[in-house]
Protein backbone atom coordinates (compact mmCIF):
# COMPACT_ATOMS: atom_id res chain seq x y z
CA UNK A 1 0.00 0.00 0.00
CA UNK A 2 1.23 3.43 -0.92
CA UNK A 3 -0.08 6.97 0.73
CA UNK A 4 1.46 10.24 0.88
CA UNK A 5 0.89 13.08 3.27
CA UNK A 6 1.71 16.49 3.59
CA UNK A 7 3.90 18.53 6.29
CA UNK A 8 3.58 21.41 7.06
CA UNK A 9 7.01 23.00 8.43
CA UNK A 10 7.15 26.06 10.19
CA UNK A 11 10.54 28.16 10.95
CA UNK A 12 10.32 27.28 14.35
CA UNK A 13 10.92 23.73 13.30
CA UNK A 14 14.56 22.98 14.17
CA UNK A 15 13.98 19.27 13.27
CA UNK A 16 10.83 16.64 12.85
CA UNK A 17 10.68 12.83 13.45
CA UNK A 18 8.08 10.84 10.97
CA UNK A 19 8.11 7.27 12.36
CA UNK A 20 5.58 4.40 10.17
CA UNK A 21 4.69 1.38 11.32
CA UNK A 22 3.24 -1.50 9.17
CA UNK A 23 4.98 -4.16 7.33
CA UNK A 24 8.08 -3.64 5.29
CA UNK A 25 7.40 0.07 5.66
CA UNK A 26 9.77 2.09 3.09
CA UNK A 27 9.90 6.51 3.66
CA UNK A 28 10.65 8.78 1.26
CA UNK A 29 10.77 12.36 2.21
CA UNK A 30 10.39 15.72 -0.17
CA UNK A 31 11.49 19.42 0.89
CA UNK A 32 9.58 22.14 -0.35
CA UNK A 33 11.15 22.39 -3.71
CA UNK A 34 10.17 19.17 -4.77
CA UNK A 35 13.85 17.56 -4.26
CA UNK A 36 14.21 14.09 -2.31
CA UNK A 37 15.90 14.18 0.48
CA UNK A 38 17.60 10.89 1.24
CA UNK A 39 20.69 11.28 3.79
CA UNK A 40 22.59 13.16 6.00
CA UNK A 41 23.36 16.46 6.51
CA UNK A 42 19.44 16.58 6.26
CA UNK A 43 17.51 13.07 6.99
CA UNK A 44 19.12 10.65 9.49
CA UNK A 45 17.68 7.17 9.71
CA UNK A 46 17.11 6.62 13.51
CA UNK A 47 14.89 3.33 13.63
CA UNK A 48 15.08 0.54 10.29
CA UNK A 49 13.33 -2.84 11.57
CA UNK A 50 10.75 -5.04 9.67
CA UNK A 51 7.32 -3.44 10.90
CA UNK A 52 8.81 0.10 11.84
CA UNK A 53 10.83 3.11 10.31
CA UNK A 54 11.78 6.44 11.89
CA UNK A 55 13.19 9.25 10.49
CA UNK A 56 14.63 12.67 11.31
CA UNK A 57 15.16 15.54 9.46
CA UNK A 58 16.92 18.18 11.18
CA UNK A 59 17.49 21.96 10.19
CA UNK A 60 14.29 22.06 7.40
CA UNK A 61 13.21 24.30 5.47
CA UNK A 62 10.06 25.66 6.07
CA UNK A 63 7.52 25.13 3.59
CA UNK A 64 4.87 22.17 2.53
CA UNK A 65 7.00 18.72 3.06
CA UNK A 66 5.55 15.32 1.70
CA UNK A 67 6.03 12.10 2.76
CA UNK A 68 5.61 9.25 0.90
CA UNK A 69 4.82 5.65 2.31
CA UNK A 70 5.31 2.62 0.85
CA UNK A 71 4.28 -1.23 3.00
CA UNK A 72 3.04 -4.67 2.36
CA UNK A 73 0.16 -4.03 4.82
CA UNK A 74 -1.36 -0.87 5.78
CA UNK A 75 0.24 1.46 7.92
CA UNK A 76 0.59 4.25 10.92
CA UNK A 77 2.47 7.13 10.42
CA UNK A 78 2.97 9.83 13.07
CA UNK A 79 4.75 12.89 13.12
CA UNK A 80 6.63 14.44 16.09
CA UNK A 81 8.76 18.38 16.00
CA UNK A 82 10.96 20.24 17.88
CA UNK A 83 9.65 23.87 18.52
CA UNK A 84 10.02 26.97 20.86
CA UNK A 85 6.13 27.55 19.86
CA UNK A 86 3.84 25.68 21.65
CA UNK A 87 0.38 26.55 22.70
CA UNK A 88 -2.45 27.09 25.73
CA UNK A 89 -5.60 26.09 24.56
CA UNK A 90 -8.33 26.50 27.82
CA UNK A 91 -12.53 26.14 27.25
CA UNK A 92 -15.24 28.42 29.08
CA UNK A 93 -18.79 27.73 29.22
CA UNK A 94 -18.65 31.90 29.11
CA UNK A 95 -17.23 33.96 26.38
CA UNK A 96 -14.38 35.17 28.01
CA UNK A 97 -11.22 37.07 27.05
CA UNK A 98 -9.30 35.98 30.65
CA UNK A 99 -7.16 32.05 30.50
CA UNK A 100 -8.06 32.22 34.20
CA UNK A 101 -11.42 31.91 33.93
CA UNK A 102 -10.96 28.69 31.86
CA UNK A 103 -9.97 25.11 32.17
CA UNK A 104 -8.34 22.26 30.26
CA UNK A 105 -11.06 20.41 29.51
CA UNK A 106 -14.75 21.20 27.94
CA UNK A 107 -18.09 20.45 29.97
CA UNK A 108 -19.48 17.65 28.84
CA UNK A 109 -22.74 18.64 26.77
CA UNK A 110 -22.36 22.18 27.50
CA UNK A 111 -22.18 24.74 24.70
CA UNK A 112 -18.45 26.17 24.82
CA UNK A 113 -15.85 28.79 24.01
CA UNK A 114 -12.10 28.05 23.41
CA UNK A 115 -9.17 30.23 24.06
CA UNK A 116 -5.77 29.61 22.53
CA UNK A 117 -2.35 31.30 23.14
CA UNK A 118 0.92 30.55 21.73
CA UNK A 119 4.20 30.71 24.17
CA UNK A 120 5.82 33.09 21.64
CA UNK A 121 3.72 35.07 20.24
CA UNK A 122 5.83 37.02 18.64
CA UNK A 123 7.01 34.26 16.07
CA UNK A 124 3.43 34.23 14.58
CA UNK A 125 1.18 36.24 12.37
CA UNK A 126 -2.09 34.63 13.06
CA UNK A 127 -4.16 31.63 14.41
CA UNK A 128 -7.23 30.87 11.43
CA UNK A 129 -8.31 27.00 12.42
CA UNK A 130 -9.07 24.89 15.53
CA UNK A 131 -9.74 21.27 14.57
CA UNK A 132 -11.24 18.68 16.56
CA UNK A 133 -9.90 15.02 15.03
CA UNK A 134 -10.74 12.14 16.59
CA UNK A 135 -8.43 9.03 17.15
CA UNK A 136 -9.14 7.66 13.96
CA UNK A 137 -8.12 11.11 12.30
CA UNK A 138 -11.34 11.82 11.44
CA UNK A 139 -12.33 15.86 11.66
CA UNK A 140 -15.31 16.10 14.27
CA UNK A 141 -15.66 19.80 13.84
CA UNK A 142 -13.51 22.99 12.22
CA UNK A 143 -13.87 26.12 15.00
CA UNK A 144 -12.93 29.36 13.45
CA UNK A 145 -10.34 31.00 15.13
CA UNK A 146 -10.44 35.43 16.02
CA UNK A 147 -7.98 37.29 17.76
CA UNK A 148 -8.67 38.83 20.76
CA UNK A 149 -8.89 42.56 20.07
CA UNK A 150 -7.70 43.52 23.82
CA UNK A 151 -5.40 40.41 24.30
CA UNK A 152 -2.76 40.29 22.11
CA UNK A 153 -1.79 37.16 20.76
CA UNK A 154 -4.75 34.98 22.38
CA UNK A 155 -7.45 33.96 20.04
CA UNK A 156 -11.02 32.55 20.58
CA UNK A 157 -13.22 30.47 18.76
CA UNK A 158 -16.63 30.05 18.10
CA UNK A 159 -18.85 28.22 20.77
CA UNK A 160 -19.58 24.64 20.27
CA UNK A 161 -20.81 21.31 21.70
CA UNK A 162 -17.66 19.21 22.39
CA UNK A 163 -17.84 15.59 21.39
CA UNK A 164 -18.57 12.98 23.83
CA UNK A 165 -15.57 10.78 22.41
CA UNK A 166 -11.76 11.48 22.48
CA UNK A 167 -10.43 14.01 20.27
CA UNK A 168 -7.24 15.49 19.38
CA UNK A 169 -6.94 19.25 18.93
CA UNK A 170 -4.86 20.62 15.28
CA UNK A 171 -4.58 24.50 15.62
CA UNK A 172 -3.53 26.13 12.33
CA UNK A 173 -2.30 29.21 11.29
CA UNK A 174 0.19 31.06 10.08
CA UNK A 175 4.23 32.11 11.25
CA UNK A 176 5.48 35.55 11.09
CA UNK A 177 7.12 35.24 7.38
CA UNK A 178 3.38 33.72 5.86
CA UNK A 179 4.17 30.07 6.67
CA UNK A 180 1.41 27.74 7.20
CA UNK A 181 2.09 26.45 10.81
CA UNK A 182 0.01 23.38 12.43
CA UNK A 183 0.33 21.52 15.74
CA UNK A 184 -1.37 18.60 16.54
CA UNK A 185 -2.07 17.99 20.63
CA UNK A 186 0.19 15.11 22.03
CA UNK A 187 -2.52 13.40 24.24
CA UNK A 188 -6.58 13.23 23.08
CA UNK A 189 -9.04 15.01 25.77
CA UNK A 190 -12.69 14.85 26.35
CA UNK A 191 -15.40 16.80 27.76
CA UNK A 192 -15.86 16.32 31.47
CA UNK A 193 -18.60 15.59 33.59
CA UNK A 194 -19.22 18.38 36.63
CA UNK A 195 -16.19 17.96 39.32
CA UNK A 196 -15.54 19.38 42.16
CA UNK A 197 -14.26 23.12 42.21
CA UNK A 198 -10.24 23.28 42.17
CA UNK A 199 -9.03 25.81 44.53
CA UNK A 200 -5.52 27.15 44.54
CA UNK A 201 -3.67 29.74 46.17
CA UNK A 202 -0.41 31.03 47.44
CA UNK A 203 0.11 29.27 50.38
CA UNK A 204 1.54 32.67 52.44
CA UNK A 205 0.75 36.55 51.73
CA UNK A 206 2.36 39.35 52.23
CA UNK A 207 1.35 42.44 53.20
CA UNK A 208 2.63 45.78 54.33
CA UNK A 209 1.02 47.71 57.11
CA UNK A 210 -1.39 50.32 56.38
CA UNK A 211 -1.18 49.70 52.38
CA UNK A 212 -3.71 47.47 50.59
CA UNK A 213 -3.53 44.01 50.46
CA UNK A 214 -5.52 41.28 48.28
CA UNK A 215 -5.73 37.90 48.89
CA UNK A 216 -5.54 35.91 45.13
CA UNK A 217 -7.96 33.08 45.47
CA UNK A 218 -8.29 30.89 41.57
CA UNK A 219 -11.70 28.67 41.48
CA UNK A 220 -11.62 26.26 38.83
CA UNK A 221 -14.90 24.41 37.93
CA UNK A 222 -17.56 24.47 34.85
CA UNK A 223 -20.63 24.53 36.48
CA UNK A 224 -21.89 27.49 38.83
CA UNK A 225 -20.20 27.50 42.56
CA UNK A 226 -20.67 29.80 45.19
CA UNK A 227 -17.37 30.94 47.51
CA UNK A 228 -17.16 32.21 50.72
CA UNK A 229 -14.12 33.52 52.85
CA UNK A 230 -13.28 32.19 56.48
CA UNK A 231 -10.33 33.64 58.97
CA UNK A 232 -9.82 30.54 61.25
CA UNK A 233 -13.12 28.93 61.45
CA UNK A 234 -15.23 32.33 61.13
CA UNK A 235 -16.86 32.96 57.71
CA UNK A 236 -15.72 37.05 57.16
CA UNK A 237 -18.24 37.02 54.01
CA UNK A 238 -22.03 35.70 52.44
CA UNK A 239 -21.54 33.67 49.26
CA UNK A 240 -19.60 35.71 46.42
CA UNK A 241 -20.46 36.55 42.94
CA UNK A 242 -20.27 38.32 39.78
CA UNK A 243 -22.57 41.24 39.29
CA UNK A 244 -22.90 40.04 35.88
CA UNK A 245 -21.24 36.85 33.85
CA UNK A 246 -17.12 37.89 32.88
CA UNK A 247 -17.05 40.57 35.50
CA UNK A 248 -15.32 40.14 38.84
CA UNK A 249 -17.10 40.23 41.95
CA UNK A 250 -17.40 44.15 43.32
CA UNK A 251 -16.41 44.50 46.83
CA UNK A 252 -17.53 47.20 48.87
CA UNK A 253 -15.23 48.63 52.33
CA UNK A 254 -16.99 47.63 55.48
CA UNK A 255 -15.22 49.24 58.52
CA UNK A 256 -11.48 49.96 57.53
CA UNK A 257 -10.23 46.52 57.15
CA UNK A 258 -11.98 43.81 55.50
CA UNK A 259 -14.68 43.80 52.46
CA UNK A 260 -18.18 42.92 52.57
CA UNK A 261 -20.26 41.46 49.17
CA UNK A 262 -23.76 40.66 48.37
CA UNK A 263 -24.48 37.51 49.87
CA UNK A 264 -26.50 34.16 48.14
CA UNK A 265 -24.23 34.87 45.18
CA UNK A 266 -23.01 32.15 42.63
CA UNK A 267 -20.15 32.23 40.07
CA UNK A 268 -21.00 31.03 36.83
CA UNK A 269 -17.54 29.51 35.94
CA UNK A 270 -13.94 29.16 36.27
CA UNK A 271 -12.74 32.66 38.08
CA UNK A 272 -10.24 34.24 40.21
CA UNK A 273 -11.42 35.61 43.55
CA UNK A 274 -10.40 38.47 46.02
CA UNK A 275 -10.45 39.40 48.88
CA UNK A 276 -9.39 42.95 49.95
CA UNK A 277 -7.69 44.57 52.72
CA UNK A 278 -7.83 48.20 52.71
CA UNK A 279 -5.98 49.05 55.48
CA UNK A 280 -4.30 46.20 56.85
CA UNK A 281 -3.53 46.08 60.70
CA UNK A 282 -0.99 43.51 62.36
CA UNK A 283 -3.93 42.21 63.80
CA UNK A 284 -5.29 40.77 60.48
CA UNK A 285 -2.59 38.06 61.09
CA UNK A 286 -3.80 34.73 60.21
CA UNK A 287 -5.17 31.73 58.51
CA UNK A 288 -7.91 32.32 55.28
CA UNK A 289 -9.44 29.61 53.84
CA UNK A 290 -11.22 30.56 49.86
CA UNK A 291 -14.40 28.16 50.39
CA UNK A 292 -15.75 27.17 46.65
CA UNK A 293 -18.96 24.64 46.47
CA UNK A 294 -20.97 23.96 43.35
CA UNK A 295 -23.00 20.48 42.54
CA UNK A 296 -20.69 18.20 42.88
CA UNK A 297 -18.76 19.52 46.03
CA UNK A 298 -16.41 21.34 48.11
CA UNK A 299 -13.22 22.54 47.48
CA UNK A 300 -10.76 24.87 49.65
CA UNK A 301 -7.48 26.19 50.35
CA UNK A 302 -6.04 28.35 52.71
CA UNK A 303 -3.30 31.05 52.73
CA UNK A 304 -1.66 32.38 55.80
CA UNK A 305 -1.83 36.14 55.27
CA UNK A 306 1.54 37.68 57.14
CA UNK A 307 1.13 41.84 58.17
CA UNK A 308 4.78 43.25 58.27
CA UNK A 309 6.13 47.10 58.17
CA UNK A 310 8.54 49.15 59.03
CA UNK A 311 11.24 48.92 62.19
CA UNK A 312 10.72 50.92 64.84
CA UNK A 313 12.11 54.13 65.29
CA UNK A 314 14.11 54.88 68.72
CA UNK A 315 14.97 58.35 70.14
CA UNK A 316 17.10 58.67 73.70
CA UNK A 317 18.50 61.50 75.37
CA UNK A 318 22.88 61.61 75.30
CA UNK A 319 23.26 61.43 78.63
CA UNK A 320 21.04 61.06 81.94
CA UNK A 321 22.53 61.98 85.55
CA UNK A 322 21.65 60.39 88.29
CA UNK A 323 22.90 60.51 92.06
CA UNK A 324 24.00 57.97 94.28
CA UNK A 325 21.27 56.02 95.98
CA UNK A 326 18.84 57.25 93.96
CA UNK A 327 16.55 55.91 91.26
CA UNK A 328 17.67 56.61 88.08
CA UNK A 329 15.36 57.22 84.98
CA UNK A 330 16.53 56.48 81.33
CA UNK A 331 13.70 57.04 78.70
CA UNK A 332 13.55 55.87 75.52
CA UNK A 333 10.99 56.75 72.63
CA UNK A 334 9.52 54.92 70.18
CA UNK A 335 7.72 54.99 67.41
CA UNK A 336 6.29 52.05 65.66
CA UNK A 337 3.34 51.21 63.21
CA UNK A 338 3.59 47.05 64.70
CA UNK A 339 3.53 46.29 67.98
CA UNK A 340 6.94 46.18 69.13
CA UNK A 341 8.59 45.17 72.52
CA UNK A 342 12.14 47.16 74.55
CA UNK A 343 14.70 45.86 75.88
CA UNK A 344 18.14 47.34 77.25
CA UNK A 345 21.53 46.27 77.76
CA UNK A 346 24.56 47.83 78.62
CA UNK A 347 27.88 48.48 76.14
CA UNK A 348 31.40 49.31 77.10
CA UNK A 349 32.30 51.48 73.92
CA UNK A 350 29.68 53.64 71.76
CA UNK A 351 31.22 52.40 68.39
CA UNK A 352 30.45 49.00 68.45
CA UNK A 353 27.77 47.60 70.08
CA UNK A 354 26.93 44.46 68.70
CA UNK A 355 25.12 41.55 70.47
CA UNK A 356 28.34 39.59 70.84
CA UNK A 357 29.72 43.18 72.50
CA UNK A 358 25.88 43.79 74.82
CA UNK A 359 25.17 42.86 78.29
CA UNK A 360 21.84 42.66 78.19
CA UNK A 361 19.84 43.17 81.68
CA UNK A 362 17.07 41.34 83.41
CA UNK A 363 14.29 42.80 85.64
CA UNK A 364 15.07 42.14 89.25
CA UNK A 365 14.88 44.35 92.55
CA UNK A 366 16.41 47.08 91.50
CA UNK A 367 15.82 47.07 87.46
CA UNK A 368 12.56 47.74 85.91
CA UNK A 369 11.38 48.30 82.16
CA UNK A 370 7.95 50.22 82.17
CA UNK A 371 5.63 49.44 79.37
CA UNK A 372 6.61 52.86 77.89
CA UNK A 373 10.36 51.45 77.08
CA UNK A 374 11.92 53.58 80.35
CA UNK A 375 14.26 51.71 82.54
CA UNK A 376 14.71 52.10 86.12
CA UNK A 377 17.30 51.54 88.37
CA UNK A 378 16.64 51.89 91.89
CA UNK A 379 19.62 52.77 94.56
CA UNK A 380 22.26 53.64 91.73
CA UNK A 381 26.12 53.41 92.43
CA UNK A 382 29.43 54.11 90.53
CA UNK A 383 29.20 50.66 89.05
CA UNK A 384 26.04 51.50 87.22
CA UNK A 385 27.97 54.44 85.10
CA UNK A 386 28.03 53.79 81.41
CA UNK A 387 26.72 53.10 78.32
CA UNK A 388 23.29 52.18 77.97
CA UNK A 389 21.23 50.53 74.77
CA UNK A 390 17.04 51.10 74.28
CA UNK A 391 16.83 48.09 71.93
CA UNK A 392 13.17 48.22 70.00
CA UNK A 393 12.33 45.16 67.91
CA UNK A 394 8.86 44.03 65.94
CA UNK A 395 8.43 42.11 62.94
CA UNK A 396 10.09 44.82 60.19
CA UNK A 397 13.35 44.82 62.04
CA UNK A 398 14.92 46.69 65.15
CA UNK A 399 16.56 50.26 65.74
CA UNK A 400 18.31 51.18 68.96
CA UNK A 401 19.76 54.30 70.78
CA UNK A 402 22.79 54.76 73.25
CA UNK A 403 22.59 56.61 75.95
CA UNK A 404 25.15 57.75 78.92
CA UNK A 405 24.53 56.90 82.51
CA UNK A 406 26.72 59.71 85.12
CA UNK A 407 26.70 59.02 88.52
CA UNK A 408 27.43 62.43 90.16
CA UNK A 409 26.85 63.59 93.81
CA UNK A 410 27.06 67.30 94.67
CA UNK A 411 29.42 68.86 96.09
CA UNK A 412 29.57 69.75 100.17
CA UNK A 413 32.41 71.67 101.12
CA UNK A 414 33.05 72.59 104.98
CA UNK A 415 35.72 75.24 105.90
CA UNK A 416 37.53 75.10 109.27
CA UNK A 417 37.74 77.71 110.81
CA UNK A 418 35.69 80.32 108.46
CA UNK A 419 36.99 83.29 110.47
CA UNK A 420 40.26 83.60 112.19
CA UNK A 421 41.59 86.17 114.21
CA UNK A 422 45.21 86.72 114.96
CA UNK A 423 48.25 88.83 115.25
CA UNK A 424 50.96 89.88 113.19
CA UNK A 425 53.57 86.38 113.76
CA UNK A 426 51.08 84.39 114.20
CA UNK A 427 50.72 81.05 111.96
CA UNK A 428 47.60 79.57 111.14
CA UNK A 429 45.67 76.85 109.22
CA UNK A 430 42.86 76.85 107.08
CA UNK A 431 41.01 73.22 106.48
CA UNK A 432 39.21 72.30 103.68
CA UNK A 433 37.31 69.01 103.54
CA UNK A 434 34.81 67.96 100.21
CA UNK A 435 32.77 65.56 99.43
CA UNK A 436 30.57 64.16 96.42
CA UNK A 437 30.99 61.48 93.55
CA UNK A 438 33.06 61.65 91.77
CA UNK A 439 35.88 62.42 94.78
CA UNK A 440 36.09 66.46 94.00
CA UNK A 441 39.95 67.53 94.34
CA UNK A 442 40.47 70.44 96.48
CA UNK A 443 42.09 73.80 95.79
CA UNK A 444 42.79 77.05 97.49
CA UNK A 445 42.91 80.10 96.07
CA UNK A 446 43.48 83.74 97.30
CA UNK A 447 42.58 87.25 95.89
CA UNK A 448 41.48 84.75 92.92
CA UNK A 449 45.05 83.12 92.36
CA UNK A 450 46.15 79.80 92.81
CA UNK A 451 48.01 78.85 95.90
CA UNK A 452 50.38 76.49 96.46
CA UNK A 453 49.10 73.96 99.30
CA UNK A 454 52.23 72.08 101.51
CA UNK A 455 50.96 69.80 103.55
CA UNK A 456 47.97 67.43 103.34
CA UNK A 457 45.54 68.26 100.97
CA UNK A 458 42.93 70.01 101.89
CA UNK A 459 45.00 72.43 104.83
CA UNK A 460 46.84 75.51 104.14
CA UNK A 461 49.11 76.85 106.36
CA UNK A 462 49.08 80.98 106.82
CA UNK A 463 52.46 82.86 108.43
CA UNK A 464 50.29 86.37 109.84
CA UNK A 465 54.15 88.24 109.30
CA UNK A 466 53.43 88.49 105.81
CA UNK A 467 50.03 89.38 106.25
CA UNK A 468 48.83 92.65 105.15
CA UNK A 469 46.45 94.35 108.03
CA UNK A 470 43.36 94.13 106.78
CA UNK A 471 40.53 91.26 105.61
CA UNK A 472 41.60 89.38 102.85
CA UNK A 473 39.77 86.54 101.68
CA UNK A 474 41.09 82.97 101.11
CA UNK A 475 38.20 80.68 98.74
CA UNK A 476 38.68 76.94 99.07
CA UNK A 477 37.71 75.55 95.63
CA UNK A 478 36.44 71.84 95.06
CA UNK A 479 35.00 70.11 91.64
Amino acid sequence: MTGEHELSVDESLSEFTVSVSGHRPVVNVTDPAGLPVTGPPKLHPLVNLENVTVVNIQEPDPGSWRVKVTSDSGHVIRSTGVSNVDFITKFSTLVTSDMDEASHRPLKGQNTSVLIKPTQAGDLHNLTLLRLVSLEGEVLKEIPLRPVAESPGLHRGEPFFPPYEFFYLEINGFDKDGFPIKRISPTAISGQDPALPIVTMSPRTSGWVNEPVTLRCHVESLVPFKVMWFKGVNPISGFITYQRPGLHPRLDDDDGGSQSVASDATFSQTSKVLWHFKNPTENLDGNYTCWARNLAGIGRKVTYLYITGPPPKVETSPQVISAPNKKAYIHCFVRSTLEHNVTWARTKTIQQHSSDNLQHLEEDARIAVFENGTLAIDLVTTDDEGWYVCIAKNKGGQNDGLVYLAVREAIEVTVAPEKVDFQRGDTFTLSCQAKGTPKPNITWKKDRRKILVRGSIGEVSVESSRVVPGRKLHLCCCR
